[in-house]
């Protein structure tokens, strides 16, 4: 994906055929050993992934050293553990509709969390918006209901960061089912004719109310 990303301008570009720019017969991945073997010229796109992990690495870092009361943030994904002035932590989820303001604020404490939206990264082309998210099944930008996808989970903001991509670039009611069947704990901020609509998978609470 990431030569067709590229493409329309959100990395570098590529003088390459793009048609098949997708993981479909690029690499294989063996769990075993953890390794990937390319097949073919490709180029990887971690953005789904990077901030995530990156904060991942750093929560690791500051558990080894002893620390337990700690917000790490990287771009909008997050690891929160211990208090803040012996309360949990309050986490603001941006307002869509204008970014500097949450349209929730949550208290949060031992979890990791993550935001995918398409509020910040696109462009118009021909009265038409441009998303940084691409559907890997027609390498196009994507054009859902779903303008903000926040994941919250209790061990790992890599796996939080990458949900919340994926569930982002699906058909609405898609990520929600999906979030439903999986007990994932998800909200959706999605378009509506008149302003915004927050929806909550059904597990949304599990991981707030503890």
């Amino acid at each position: 994906m990431g030569m067709i990303s590229g493409n329309y301008g959100f990395s570098p570009t590529f003088d390459k055929d793009l048609s098949n720019a997708t993981y479909e017969n690029r690499f294989i991945l063996n769990n075993n050993n953890k390794s990937i073997t390319k097949l073919n010229d490709f180029w990887f796109d971690l953005s789904s992934i990077a901030k995530g992990y990156a904060v991942d690495l750093i929560y690791e870092y500051l558990l080894q050293n002893d620390f337990t009361n700690f917000f790490i943030e990287i771009g909008g994904e997050m690891f929160i553990t211990g208090l803040n002035n012996n309360n949990k932590w309050n986490i603001g989820i941006s307002n869509p509709e204008n970014p500097l303001e949450p349209i929730v604020t949550l208290p949060l404490t031992n979890v990791a969390i993550a935001t995918s939206g398409e509020y910040m990264n696109f462009y118009y082309s021909n009265n038409k918006v441009i998303s940084h998210t691409l559907n890997s099944n027609t390498g196009e930008p994507i054009n859902n209901k779903s303008t903000s996808v926040t994941v919250i989970n209790s061990n790992s903001t890599t796996d939080a960061d990458a949900l919340a991509t994926a569930l982002n670039a699906m058909p609405f009611e898609q990520a929600l089912d999906f979030s439903n069947n999986n007990n994932m704990s998800v909200m959706f901020i999605i378009k509506t004719l008149e302003s915004s609509e927050i929806v909550y998978s059904d597990s949304w609470y599990d991981l707030i109310n503890d």
